[in-house]
């Protein structure tokens, strides 16, 4: 009895299981373009899955899933492309003098400063700090064989006016330790004040001459960083709607536009009539959502911003007023859309093929790790698989077609096991009537 159990249930699992991959009616092969090795590499959505991908009900894209070549699930996430900036900041470190010597011949002295702890930092500024006014000298800056500073001016002056040459900016450079070399380190000038010298014979005046020793009250060293910051949100015009329509009647031309369910944000309108302004009224429609905006259009005022939602439209329809005048001659059409892509982690790939599946009606949002943090990344170098965009999709193969073959058997193999279920209920009445 527990047998027939078992396998009605492995039957019914069987028949029942069918994976997320098989409620979609398309696939297409990813092709690895470029370098392997990457953290992170990328699939541009092309206009096939955009047209056939779930929208709004479940969550744009809800039904896409990735695969490798062997079943296996490959998490990943939808996410725009950004532009980026290097934005470079001053952090100091933490160090201390470790040696100090004077060439008192030279008039010069040394000192050696290390980082704590003494590993090597990229840095690119020294800074002295000195409460010591109206200096002259001269300052070389070296770590190893590096040349940081090279006799620079280390000076003071305030007297009419208040000038300091105490911080110096150089190439960044990895050091642990640097070395400071400082001349005319005791330096003799005049004071304010006189000496009056007088004798039997003579009397006569003379600046104070005092030496001026530098000191020095903190030494500071700066470390470069360099971090990517996000710049702008990297857009295509690589699509282009088709016109499904063009009629000019009652002094109006209309258009209406096939978006193939892709987020354009902008549409520049060009026309070979040299001076115009026209009223328009842009329509942008799905089957859940309907957006208007209207305002004139004329040279150098001809960019269009829509959709700042982001929403995937079916169409769009542009209504131009023509009024008593001829329709604008020779119209073309720039569209713009944001690059979205499916950002995949490299530690989950196999190999340089995937497939990626779409094309589901009631598919929900998958719960993956890399779609927490894929919005934290600054994603400036990764790796790029392939698909064909914006061509017609050969590739993709009708779920439906290519598995009607195993549909049917599971189908049948439930009925099998229904009927066989029943027979077995009946059995098992009719022995205990007996009994």
């Amino acid at each position: 009895m527990k047998l027939w159990l078992l396998a009605l249930t492995a039957a019914f699992a069987f028949g029942l299981g069918a994976g997320e991959n098989d409620r979609c009616k398309f696939f297409k092969e990813a092709k690895l373009s470029g370098e392997t090795g990457k953290l992170f590499y990328v699939i541009p959505l092309d206009a096939e899955i955009y047209r056939h991908a779930a929208s709004a009900a479940n969550g744009d894209f809800a039904d896409i899933r990735i695969t490798d070549r062997d079943g296996n699930t490959v998490p990943f996430a939808v996410i725009d492309l950004y532009d980026y900036i290097i934005k470079t900041q001053l952090a100091p470190l933490p160090g201390k003098i470790v040696s100090f010597t004077r060439d008192e011949p030279a008039n010069r002295a040394t000192i050696t400063y290390q980082l704590s702890p003494p590993v090597p930092r990229l840095v690119s500024r020294l800074a002295l700090k000195t409460g010591m006014k109206n200096f002259n000298k001269r300052i070389t800056v070296t770590s190893g064989t590096k040349m940081l500073v090279a006799d620079a001016a280390l000076f003071n002056y305030d007297k009419n006016v208040d000038l300091e040459a105490t911080v110096f900016d150089f190439a960044p450079a990895e050091v642990s330790t640097l070395r400071l070399a400082i001349d005319n380190f005791m330096e003799k000038t005049e004071a304010d004040s006189q000496l009056e010298h007088r004798s039997s014979t003579d009397a006569f005046t003379e600046n104070t001459v005092v030496s001026n020793e530098l000191r020095i009250d903190a030494i500071t060293v700066y470390e470069t960083k360099q971090n990517l910051i996000r710049n702008k949100l990297k857009t295509t015009d690589m699509f282009s709607p088709a016109i499904i329509s063009c009629e000019n009647k009652d002094g109006k031309t209309t258009f209406l536009f096939d978006l193939g369910r892709i987020p354009f944000t902008q549409v520049v309108i060009a026309s070979t009539t040299p001076r115009y302004q026209r009223r328009y009224r842009l329509t942008l429609q799905s089957p859940s959502v309907q957006t208007r905006s209207s305002s004139t259009l004329r040279p150098g005022n001809n960019v269009i911003s829509l959709n700042a939602l982001g929403n995937r439209y079916d169409t769009a329809e542009l209504v131009i007023e023509n009024g008593d005048d001829s329709p604008l001659a020779d119209m073309t059409f720039k569209w713009t859309a944001p690059e979205k892509v499916l950002l995949v982690d490299g530690a989950n790939i196999k190999g340089d093929s995937l497939l990626v599946w779409y094309g589901s009606d009631d598919s929900k949002m998958p719960n993956y790790d890399i779609r927490r943090y894929a919005e934290t990344l600054n994603l400036s170098d990764f790796g790029v698989f392939g698909l064909a965009a914006g061509k017609p999709n050969q590739e993709s193969i009708s779920r439906t077609e290519q598995s009607g073959w195993h549909i049917n058997i599971f189908t049948v193999a439930i009925a099998v096991a229904s009927l066989a279920l029943t027979a077995l209920v009946i059995w098992v009445a009719l022995k205990m009537k007996d009994e």
